[in-house]
């Protein structure tokens, strides 16, 4: 029972990316713009898995590229146009979840 936050904590990202993405493959809009628009979930994805497995990415300070990389995320869901506004929500909401992973649970996780 006390570990339900943690994981509803560490697993919302990626839920968030993942109907984020679906609402933008179910849009009506040209291909050109799913495309724009699934490039910052795909990241997004692919930043997730990287706090898991930074093994894969050189350096010493990993913790802070990720959780700058996160930052750029939570940034596009207000920059990048997508078809529906709550995708633009989910994608913020994700990147500031991975954000927030990055700031205070960085150690155990890395």
């Amino acid at each position: 029972m006390k570990y339900i936050l943690p994981t509803v904590a560490i697993l919302s990202p990626l839920v968030a990316f993942i109907i984020a993405g679906a609402i933008e493959l179910r849009s009506n809009g040209r291909l050109a713009e799913r495309a724009c628009g699934l490039v910052s979930v795909a990241f997004g994805i692919l930043v997730y898995g990287l706090f898991f497995a930074p093994e894969f990415l050189p350096g010493f300070t990993v913790g802070n590229w990720l959780t700058l990389a996160a930052a750029a995320v939570a940034s596009s869901g207000a920059i990048i146009p997508y078809s529906r506004r709550s995708s633009s929500v989910l994608v913020a909401v994700g990147g500031l979840a991975l954000v927030f992973i990055g700031i205070f649970f960085a150690k155990p996780i890395v």
